[in-house]
């Protein structure tokens, strides 16, 4: 079960805290990692797995900047994570902001591990060869994929207010070998 109560909740509750009682004024942002998470296959459980990475890695962090409150398809200990919120925190959080931030890196292709490979449909969804210095998937669509969705999904425009700012990034290593 996914432990997501530290991470989100102190990071979106900081930021909240930090932002009304610093600098009332300010342009306001935070920024998340966002990564589209695609199903490996048309199986319902692969769309499940695709369901619940981007609910624990997207919108557990996206939902609450726009008053949704955590999403219910994390699969976590509910109980924990609400014991972590006190009273007020999800409406400081969901304060509006001026841009968002999103720093996107690669997809997810997403294979359930609640069936067996050979009980599950084949895999139709492939990674392609090119890869980071990382081992992360070099997939640029990625990036069109969150501006397309951040918009409706959320309100989040790009190029107007609250902005969206986009940092696109990609590991490779160099080695110098002579000097």
């Amino acid at each position: 079960m996914a432990q997501i109560e530290s991470p989100s909740s102190s990071i979106l509750i900081a930021y909240a805290s930090f932002t009304k009682g610093n600098v009332p004024h300010a342009n306001v942002s935070i920024t998340n990692v966002v990564q589209p998470a695609h199903a490996a296959s048309n199986s319902e459980h692969d769309q499940l797995a695709a369901q619940q990475f981007d609910g624990l890695l997207n919108r557990t962090f996206l939902d609450p900047l726009v008053g949704r409150g955590y999403p219910a398809i994390v699969p976590c200990d509910r109980a924990l994570l609400d014991s972590q919120i006190q009273r007020g925190d999800m409406e400081e959080i969901a304060a509006p902001i001026d841009f968002l931030g999103v720093n996107y890196y690669t997809r997810r292709i997403c294979r359930s591990d609640k069936i067996s490979e050979n009980d599950n449909e084949p895999q139709t969804v492939q990674s392609r060869d090119e890869e980071t210095g990382m081992g992360w998937e070099v997939y640029p669509e990625g990036s069109s994929e969150i501006f397309d969705r951040l918009h409706p999904d959320y309100g989040f425009k790009s190029f107007s207010l609250p902005r969206t700012v986009l940092r696109i990034a990609m590991f490779e290593m160099q080695v110098i070998t002579s000097m």
